[in-house]
């Protein structure tokens, strides 16, 4: 909103919008991307539904030149295809999600023997390799088929294969920082909950990985995060409020290489002695134990890994 002074006629806008805004939306966009919907802000909505159908708000007002960009690879986006009223454009890692029996016709972007493809009246557009995405992980791989569909019409296939290759991510959401002495440094101050430093742990195959995690805790089940851990993890280093839970409902998984840490700072050096491939902070769980907000505590990951 601060930009919309700056807006010419011409230009195209490109928002995230939250479920709170679209509850009320009625003016339509030309083109929708929903990526997936999983139970969130039930604090705020009446019960899940109502979630729900603020997403379908986003595209719900569109006429027939509108276009949505729906996740087949989430029952609750792929159904969506019957409420759209213009084109509709399936994604998925997964190709066999976008091209199911009773959707033959849509244009589909999936992942094929390592590369991504754009597919639509018969057509294959490769757009590029897998691994010439700098970000990690397979949800960006998704979130680059979603933006494939989106943007094909308005940009070269060779431009999306740029911005793949350079694109380095925004800050505090995986955010590769720096590799010293061998060791890749990665920012995730954003994932403040579980569920989010599951994706962030699954972003890195075959990698052996250091995690720092704590902060203020949310009460939430760590049961998945703690299977996450089990299989991807070699060391926890453990920091601020929530140390003493994490801690032992780990060790009851049987998860014992941790460690604990005063600062952020210390949980560094501590991680670093390891020489692992990655050291990544995602810490599951909320800053305002040590930090004024997920970005100072991102920050203060970047300052000190930038000034070893």
């Amino acid at each position: 909103l601060d930009r919309v002074g700056e807006m010419q006629p011409e230009d195209k806008v490109v928002l995230e919008l939250s479920s709170f805004q679209l509850m009320s939306i009625s003016v339509p966009s030309d083109v929708v991307i929903v990526t997936n919907i999983t139970p969130n802000h039930l604090d705020f909505h009446k019960d899940y539904d109502e979630y729900i159908q603020s997403k379908v708000n986003s595209f719900r007002n569109q006429g027939p030149c509108g276009k949505v960009v729906l996740n087949a690879g989430c029952d609750l986006t792929y159904e969506m295809k019957d409420i759209a009223r213009g084109t509709v454009k399936f994604f998925s890692i997964d190709k066999k999600n976008v091209l199911r029996p009773e959707s033959p016709l849509y244009p589909v972007a999936y992942l094929e023997d390592g590369k991504l493809i754009y597919e639509a009246n018969g057509v294959k557009t490769q757009i590029c390799d897998k691994k010439d995405i700098f970000i990690p992980g397979n949800h960006n791989v998704e979130n680059f088929l979603a933006a494939i569909c989106a943007t094909i019409e308005y940009v070269k296939p060779e431009d999306i294969k740029y911005v793949a290759e350079n694109f380095k991510g925004v800050p505090h959401r995986i955010e590769f920082i720096r590799e010293l002495d061998g060791v890749k440094y990665y920012n995730d101050s954003k994932g403040t909950n579980p569920e989010a430093s599951i994706v962030a742990i699954n972003s890195f195959e075959n990698k052996r990985v250091v995690l720092i995690a704590g902060g203020r805790d949310k009460k939430t089940s760590l049961k998945d995060f703690i299977k996450a851990v089990k299989q991807k993890i070699s060391k926890v280093i453990l920091i601020g409020e929530a140390t003493s839970r994490f801690k032992d409902e780990l060790s009851k998984e049987g998860y014992i290489n941790i460690v604990n840490s005063k600062t952020l700072e210390e949980a560094i050096d501590i991680a670093s002695l390891d020489r692992p491939d990655v050291v990544l902070l995602s810490p599951a769980c909320a800053s305002f134990d040590m930090f004024n907000s997920y970005e100072h505590r991102g920050e203060v990951f970047k300052d000190y890994v930038l000034s070893r």
